[in-house]
This record gives structure tokens, sequence and C-alpha cells, in this order.
């Protein structure tokens, strides 16, 4: 239902439904009249971990800060 609503708010609507990610395959990345549009899972640990993943940066690219690179582990 999320992806039908946000097609119809505009154009260009839901660029990509459904991520390959485990926790977090229903998240939806879209913009509706010029502005980004982020459906997250239901699921809290889906929804904190896709946050961190996909909200996080878009945040700090409209803020106009240089993103952070994620922490790794050799």
């Amino acid at each position: 239902m999320t992806a039908e609503v946000i097609h119809s708010l505009g154009t260009p609507g839901v660029l990509v439904h459904g991520i390959n990610t485990r926790p977090g395959k229903p998240t939806i990345l879209g913009v509706c009249g010029g502005k980004p549009v982020i459906g997250l899972p239901g699921n809290p640990v889906s929804a904190l971990v896709n946050g961190y993943l996909f909200v996080v940066p878009v945040i700090e690219k409209l803020l106009g800060l240089s993103p952070d690179r994620p922490a790794s582990v050799r």
C-alpha cells in the first residue's frame, strides 16, 4: 500500500521498492514533488538498520555535510 500512495503523490514516485538487505527488504526509496521519501520496514531492528544505511546519508547530504565512511573491521 505504501508504494501505491507514494506513486500517487507525484512523479517520479517510487524509485526502488525492496532492497536486498537483511533485515529490511521492504524499504522504499522515492521522490514526491521534488522531495526524497524513504519508507522503512515496520520491524524496529529493520528500521534502525536501514535508517543508518539510507536515512542518515540523505539527511547529511541535505545539510551539506560530507558523509562519514561506515566503520569497518578487518
